[in-house]
């Protein structure tokens, strides 16, 4: 078990926990239990600036600060600014303070514990819950408490629960801790197995380039169309321009491959909002996508609207006929 002050007793929920579902909305200190000097953190909070409500809440005298309902709020404020060890200091045995958020308050001791610790009682509390995202949670704690064994037993179970009530999503995030406990396990085949299927089912996940890197730290092979659609459909504004730069790269290594790339290209600035960019793009790929040419036109035509040319849009849209006479 990791470090940490003793968790709330775990027989004082009567309904499992859903950490996933808690909301600041759960936790809102009324004025008349609110000292006016809090109004700084509060309006931090209102702004959703966490790092800056938590030093706020910090700086109250000790006293005001272990009223019930400010250690509430700074366990909170305090899990949002990812300060996880002051949360699990503020949230320990404070459902007993607050009987009525019982559940909110063990399930946001849960997520920080996962965080900071102790992990096998924060795995407790988050495997009462059915959510797979609960399961992934408690798995990760479980990894950093060292218990390998039993946190892909975890995430084995979470998968299958996933996978039988269609959450695509949280397959791909428990897939990607299950890649995580493989490689801490030593078992290198199945994470890159792991990565793979991500690469090639979830394109556009936010470990989707991590898990391409990884793969290729490892020498493993990618196909082309795999590479492309992680790069394109992975693609920010932050990193459109590395982005692009390495489907550059891509393009010159395989020169045969010209719509691909191309269509890569213009995929991942329509992606990541340079709408004005991406009409170029998708103009300039149309040529060497004859197949393509009316999917082509039409996101030219989209592209070009959002950028504000309507009369460009309207225009391609009308060309979308000539494609089928």
């Amino acid at each position: 078990m990791g470090g940490g002050a003793a968790p709330p007793a775990a027989s004082s929920v009567p309904r499992p926990v859903d950490a996933s579902a808690i909301t600041t909305a759960s936790v809102r200190v009324t004025p008349a239990t609110a000292a006016p000097q809090v109004d700084g953190w509060r309006e931090a909070a209102r702004h959703l600036d966490w790092t800056l409500a938590t030093t706020l809440l910090l700086k109250l005298p000790a006293a005001e600060r272990e009223k019930s309902e400010l250690r509430l709020a700074l366990g909170v404020v305090a899990v949002h600014a990812g300060e996880h060890k002051t949360a699990v200091a503020a949230l320990t045995g404070l459902e007993t303070k607050i009987p009525m958020l019982r559940q909110e308050i063990r399930a946001w001791y849960a997520q920080a514990a996962a965080v900071a610790g102790p992990f096998e009682a924060a795995a407790a509390i988050l495997l009462e819950s059915p959510k797979v995202a609960d399961s992934v949670l408690a798995a990760k704690a479980l990894m950093r408490a060292k218990n390998l064994k039993k946190a892909r037993a975890i995430i084995d179970k979470a998968i299958k629960r996933a996978q039988r009530t269609k959450r695509v999503r949280g397959e791909a995030g428990a897939r990607w801790v299950r890649a995580q406990i493989a490689v801490a396990s030593n078992q290198p085949t199945l994470a890159a197995a792991e990565w793979l299927w991500l690469v090639k089912t979830h394109p556009g996940h936010d470990n989707v380039r991590d898990a391409l890197a990884k793969l290729d730290a490892g020498k493993h092979a990618v196909a082309l169309d795999l590479r492309l659609a992680a790069l394109s459909e992975s693609a920010t504004p932050g990193n459109l321009d590395g982005t692009l730069t390495t489907i550059d790269a891509l393009a010159k290594k395989h020169p045969t491959e010209k719509a691909a790339t191309l269509l890569a290209r213009a995929k991942a600035m329509y992606g990541a909002r340079a709408y004005k960019r991406a009409v170029a793009a998708y103009d300039a790929a149309s040529p060497f996508a004859a197949a393509l040419a009316p999917e082509l036109r039409y996101y030219a035509a989209r592209a070009a609207a959002r950028s504000g040319d309507e009369v460009g849009a309207i225009r391609r849209f009308h060309s979308i006929q000539a494609c089928h006479p």
